[in-house]
């Protein structure tokens, strides 16, 4: 049984939106509830098993590491910052690729995990319950690319 506050975050999430408590109960079936410490990493750039993550709790970094699959950056590289509510691990939910990036918990953090091959077979079989998510996906990069044409127009002038 999940406690009120866990129902509470999934259901306020932009990831859950549009979709009743019912339909997040049923979603919460096919994942794990995982916890991590500070320091831990919850991804690795270039891993194959992708999933979808929802914070719970804490905050976690988006990161390009210095040393990556079979070469080396000149410099780590800090993409974004994750809070309570927010998801990561789309990239390699939509596309099945591997991980573009790796996530690493900044503080302790719970998250929500769902792997993508078990999620992909169940949204195959609830119509309702895909249209949302790819829906609240779809919505996540829009927002994102909206922020990159920002940050160009910004530097343009600059």
């Amino acid at each position: 049984m999940m406690d009120r506050m866990t129902a509470d975050i999934l259901n306020s999430s932009f990831l859950f939106r549009g979709l009743k408590e019912s339909d997040i109960l049923k979603i919460c079936e096919y994942g794990q509830f995982d916890s991590f410490k500070t320091g831990d990493v919850i991804i690795n750039e270039g891993q194959d098993k992708a999933c979808l993550c929802l914070l719970l709790e804490g905050s976690v970094d988006v990161v390009l590491p210095k040393v990556g699959q079979g070469f080396e950056r000149i410099d780590h590289v800090d993409l974004s910052r994750k809070n309570q509510g927010d998801c990561f691990g789309e990239y390699s939910f939509l596309d099945g690729k591997p991980a573009s990036a790796s996530v690493v918990a900044v503080k302790a953090c719970r998250v929500f995990v769902v792997q993508r091959d078990i999620f992909m077979k169940h949204l195959d079989n609830d119509d309702f319950i895909a249209k949302k998510i790819y829906y609240n996906l779809s919505r996540v990069f829009v927002d994102k690319m909206r922020e990159i044409v920002s940050d160009s127009e910004t530097f343009i002038l600059v």
